[in-house]
């Protein structure tokens, strides 16, 4: 089965498809990403009802890390872009696109930016990234 067709059995939502093209990514990245529409229980309790994208986050083998992953709220009319469950963590994100081997050739230059879906986008076009979460993300409030 072709990898758009395996995209809309995943995500059959358009605002999200839309707002991840913006971004950039192909079908095969948010395949490879395990990018998903956000269930409304993983939510913030007064946001339950905007739509969400959900980003799992990998570790250096390529797998998911369980409970580690945010959400990009879409239609929120706060300043909030970003949710994750308080206990998730905080990590950096690895896009799953590159090769695992990457992580281990300490003579391979990597770039840092800010966010995941930079990342994802960087690391399509070949270009070896990790995304850092935003600034609000590493401090207690």
């Amino acid at each position: 089965m072709p990898v758009a067709d395996i995209l809309t059995l995943v995500i059959d939502d358009p605002d999200i498809i839309t707002h991840l093209r913006k971004s950039g990514l192909s079908n095969e990245t948010i395949a490879k990403a395990k990018i998903v529409p956000a269930d409304p229980r993983e939510m913030p309790q007064d946001l339950t009802h905007v739509k969400g994208v959900k980003f799992p986050f990998f570790n250096t083998k390529g797998e998911v890390i369980p409970g580690a992953a945010r959400i990009r709220i879409l239609h929120d009319n706060s300043d909030r872009k970003y949710h994750q469950a308080d206990a998730s963590g905080q990590h950096v994100y690895l896009p799953p696109v590159l090769p695992t081997s990457l992580w281990r050739d300490t003579k391979q230059y990597i770039v840092v930016t800010e966010g995941e879906k930079k990342a994802l986008c960087a690391a399509q076009h070949g270009i070896p990234c990790i995304g850092l979460t935003g600034v609000w993300s590493w401090i207690q409030r």
